[in-house]
């Protein structure tokens, strides 16, 4: 288990039109385009979701976060890097 931020690829083609909630696998492809932080997860909502930080500034989504569904939504499990100490 990693307790750190994870940088992350994804496939953000349809994110520009996101505003809130959690979207879902079905809403975006795995061709990565954007480099995005994973900073968290939420097991315990009705549709569980990974936290990820854009870098489209606090003005765009959930106060600049997104909620993606649990598993490789985007593609966010295909490249992953985090520092190792």
């Amino acid at each position: 288990m990693v307790d750190q931020p994870i940088s992350i690829g994804v496939d953000a083609t349809t994110w520009q039109f996101y505003k809130s909630g959690v979207l879902m696998r079905a809403d975006c492809g795995e061709e990565l385009d954007h480099g995005v932080l994973l900073t968290g997860y939420n097991a315990s909502a009705s549709v569980p979701y990974w936290i990820v930080k854009n870098s489209w500034s606090a003005t765009w989504g959930e106060k600049g976060y997104i909620n993606l569904q649990e598993g490789n939504t985007c593609g966010l499990c295909n490249t992953a890097s985090f520092a190792t100490v």
